[in-house]
Protein backbone atom coordinates (compact mmCIF):
# COMPACT_ATOMS: atom_id res chain seq x y z
CA UNK A 1 0.00 0.00 0.00
CA UNK A 2 1.64 3.02 -1.12
CA UNK A 3 1.16 6.47 1.24
CA UNK A 4 1.21 10.49 0.40
CA UNK A 5 4.66 10.10 2.20
CA UNK A 6 5.71 7.62 -0.26
CA UNK A 7 4.45 9.32 -3.23
CA UNK A 8 5.76 12.72 -2.27
CA UNK A 9 8.82 11.58 -2.00
CA UNK A 10 8.82 9.59 -5.48
CA UNK A 11 7.84 13.49 -6.92
CA UNK A 12 10.16 15.17 -5.06
CA UNK A 13 13.17 12.99 -6.86
CA UNK A 14 11.55 13.56 -10.38
CA UNK A 15 11.26 16.67 -9.67
CA UNK A 16 15.18 17.68 -8.63
CA UNK A 17 17.27 15.73 -10.69
CA UNK A 18 20.69 15.51 -9.40
CA UNK A 19 19.90 16.28 -6.07
CA UNK A 20 20.64 14.02 -3.18
CA UNK A 21 17.39 13.57 -0.91
CA UNK A 22 17.27 11.97 2.23
CA UNK A 23 14.18 10.77 4.21
CA UNK A 24 14.34 10.33 7.71
CA UNK A 25 12.02 9.87 10.26
CA UNK A 26 8.22 7.69 10.00
CA UNK A 27 8.39 7.83 6.50
CA UNK A 28 11.68 5.25 6.95
CA UNK A 29 9.87 2.66 9.23
CA UNK A 30 6.50 1.92 7.40
CA UNK A 31 5.28 0.60 11.13
CA UNK A 32 5.44 4.39 12.35
CA UNK A 33 3.77 5.57 9.52
CA UNK A 34 0.28 6.91 9.43
CA UNK A 35 -1.65 9.61 7.57
CA UNK A 36 -0.86 12.12 10.27
CA UNK A 37 2.77 11.57 9.70
CA UNK A 38 4.54 14.55 8.08
CA UNK A 39 7.34 13.83 5.92
CA UNK A 40 10.66 14.65 6.98
CA UNK A 41 13.30 15.42 4.55
CA UNK A 42 16.85 16.46 3.89
CA UNK A 43 17.68 17.50 0.22
CA UNK A 44 21.15 18.71 -1.19
CA UNK A 45 21.40 20.43 -4.02
CA UNK A 46 23.66 21.98 -6.46
CA UNK A 47 21.07 23.49 -8.49
CA UNK A 48 18.90 26.03 -7.47
CA UNK A 49 15.37 25.31 -7.24
CA UNK A 50 11.54 26.52 -6.43
CA UNK A 51 10.33 24.32 -3.34
CA UNK A 52 6.85 24.73 -4.46
CA UNK A 53 8.08 22.62 -7.73
CA UNK A 54 9.98 20.42 -5.68
CA UNK A 55 7.53 19.92 -3.22
CA UNK A 56 4.71 18.99 -6.09
CA UNK A 57 2.26 21.09 -4.46
CA UNK A 58 0.75 24.84 -3.88
CA UNK A 59 2.18 26.21 -0.42
CA UNK A 60 -0.66 27.11 2.13
CA UNK A 61 2.08 28.17 4.77
CA UNK A 62 5.59 27.67 5.60
CA UNK A 63 7.79 28.45 8.15
CA UNK A 64 11.68 29.26 7.09
CA UNK A 65 14.63 29.55 9.30
CA UNK A 66 18.65 29.10 8.68
CA UNK A 67 21.50 28.36 10.93
CA UNK A 68 24.03 29.52 8.39
CA UNK A 69 24.94 26.09 7.07
CA UNK A 70 20.98 25.05 6.17
CA UNK A 71 17.68 25.96 5.51
CA UNK A 72 14.74 24.35 7.16
CA UNK A 73 11.63 24.96 5.37
CA UNK A 74 8.66 23.66 7.59
CA UNK A 75 5.25 23.58 4.54
CA UNK A 76 2.16 22.75 4.69
CA UNK A 77 0.53 22.18 1.22
CA UNK A 78 -3.36 23.49 0.01
CA UNK A 79 -4.15 19.88 0.27
CA UNK A 80 -2.77 19.15 3.90
CA UNK A 81 0.30 17.56 3.35
CA UNK A 82 3.24 18.30 5.97
CA UNK A 83 6.62 18.46 4.39
CA UNK A 84 9.62 19.49 6.54
CA UNK A 85 13.13 20.21 4.60
CA UNK A 86 16.33 20.73 5.49
CA UNK A 87 17.96 21.96 2.29
CA UNK A 88 21.86 22.62 1.52
CA UNK A 89 23.66 23.36 -1.37
CA UNK A 90 22.34 25.94 -3.99
CA UNK A 91 19.90 28.46 -3.32
CA UNK A 92 15.94 27.91 -3.03
CA UNK A 93 13.13 29.90 -3.93
CA UNK A 94 9.75 30.22 -1.80
CA UNK A 95 6.93 32.09 -2.77
CA UNK A 96 6.25 35.59 -1.11
CA UNK A 97 4.41 35.53 2.15
CA UNK A 98 1.66 37.75 2.74
CA UNK A 99 2.08 40.32 5.63
CA UNK A 100 2.68 38.34 9.48
CA UNK A 101 3.41 39.70 12.46
CA UNK A 102 5.55 37.79 14.80
CA UNK A 103 7.16 37.52 18.36
CA UNK A 104 10.58 37.82 18.72
CA UNK A 105 11.20 34.25 20.11
CA UNK A 106 9.21 32.55 17.15
CA UNK A 107 9.94 32.65 13.23
CA UNK A 108 7.04 33.50 11.99
CA UNK A 109 4.98 31.12 9.92
CA UNK A 110 4.27 32.34 6.62
CA UNK A 111 1.00 31.94 4.40
CA UNK A 112 0.67 32.32 1.45
CA UNK A 113 -2.15 34.33 -0.97
CA UNK A 114 -4.54 32.04 -2.13
CA UNK A 115 -5.62 31.81 -5.46
CA UNK A 116 -8.20 34.67 -5.16
CA UNK A 117 -6.02 36.58 -2.73
CA UNK A 118 -3.30 36.44 -5.68
CA UNK A 119 -5.62 38.20 -8.15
Amino acid sequence: MSSWQADSLAAMTDALPGADIEPYGSVTDPALLDGWSDLDVVITSRAAFDVQEALQGRLWAFQSTSDGDAQVVRAVLDDGRRIDATIHGAPWMLPAPLPTTTSASTPPLQRCASAAEAT
